[in-house]
């Protein structure tokens, strides 16, 4: 029972470890999507000036919130930092949209994203340009006519609040260059804010990769120790007394010997990755120290990765096993039924697709 017990406790482990493991190869395959991304991402807009035209960006939105400010506060009192943003905002995507014609870079990453998409999958390189294209322009469009309203409202409301300072005795000049300041500084913001809504997709895009990857660690970290806890409780049952030639094994217990003996945790790709079943063989020679002992026997072997197989020796003590197991098994023991009762063990270290078979001598 104690066997038994143990044995339970090594099969649900092993098959919460490749539950695991498959969650984990989803989890590695979106990441090295996202990468892939980030770094065509990276090839195509290699040869724009982000950096520059992101730090003046900034410097213009500052610069307009500085001379906008009074206007802003008469528009809203309590907060009027609230403007300015919302116009950062709109500025930012309408610079995105008038971009897509004038940036080739955009078009392509556009591209890109529709050519991986399983709904577009059976459509030529041509169609979906076709629609890259058709996006590109209707979102000048869009933008154009965004970017003139929102102009032509910023003018009228700085020029009336001049009339309102007018009518107030506040001022003597009509509407003049500094007047115009707030008008400029938003055109100013269109043209240089091109790369905000892509750096922060990129931003966002980063995250994600970051956050996959913490991820597929956590998933690695929890494989490992239940491939371990797996082996230990297997270990337990054998000792109890649990015979793999008399109970069959679960599959996943077997991947967990696999991963154990050819995988490393830092090496995720191959630790999290599904052996496959390969026919397998192996060779021997049994011989007795009596050489007058008959060689006729039922030899049993078991596999490094705790597989069982049973073939019959001929005359000449002479057995092959034809078993499915993993790449790079080894027989780690073999047990002999001889025809005049006597029973023997040996263990070792015998590979697997040998052309001459491994010799084992036993002296009873």
């Amino acid at each position: 029972m104690l066997a038994q017990s143990y044995y339970k406790q090594a099969e649900q482990d092993a098959l919460k470890a490749n539950e695991l493991a498959a969650d984990a190869r989803e989890v590695r395959e979106k990441l090295l999507e996202t990468r892939e991304v980030l770094d065509r991402w990276a090839e195509i807009m290699s040869h724009n000036p982000i950096t520059i035209f992101t730090i003046i960006f900034v410097l213009v939105s500052i610069g307009e919130y500085l001379i906008s400010v009074e206007l802003y506060t008469d528009l809203l009192p309590r907060a009027p930092f609230i403007i300015p943003l919302v116009i950062i905002g709109i500025s930012v995507v309408i610079s995105h949209w008038l971009a897509y014609k004038f940036i080739q870079g955009f078009r392509l990453m556009e591209f890109d994203d529709k050519r991986r998409s399983t709904l577009l999958k059976s459509k030529t390189d041509e169609h979906i340009w076709q629609v890259v294209n058709r996006k590109s322009n209707a979102n000048f469009y869009y933008g154009l006519i965004a970017a003139i309203a929102i102009t032509v409202f910023i003018y009228f409301m700085s020029k009336e609040r001049v009339d309102r300072e007018i009518a107030a005795g506040m001022r003597e000049k009509g509407f003049g260059f500094y007047d115009a300041l707030p008008v400029l500084f938003y055109l100013a913001e269109i043209v240089t804010g091109v790369y905000v809504v892509y750096l922060l997709k990129r931003l966002r895009k980063s995250a994600a990769a970051k956050s996959l990857a913490s991820k597929l660690q956590k998933l690695v970290q929890q494989v490992s120790h239940l491939t371990e806890e797996t082996l230990r409780s297997f270990e337990r049952a054998e000792a109890e007394g649990f015979n793999i030639l008399e109970k069959t094994i679960s599959e996943s217990i077997h991947i967990a010997y696999f991963r154990n003996k050819n995988c490393n945790p830092s090496d995720e790709e191959n630790y999290i990755a599904e052996p496959q079943n390969l026919p397998l063989a192996a060779r021997f020679r049994i011989t007795r120290a009596d050489k007058a002992k008959a060689l006729n026997a039922t030899v049993h072997i078991h596999t490094e990765y705790n597989y069982a197989a049973t073939a019959a020796s001929d005359d000449s003590g002479l057995v092959e096993h034809n078993f499915s197991s993993f790449a790079g098994d080894t027989v780690k023991k073999l047990i002999v039924e001889f025809s005049d009762g006597a029973n023997c063990e040996d263990t070792g270290i015998y590979q697997t697709g040998n052309a001459n078979p491994h010799t084992v001598l036993f002296r009873e």
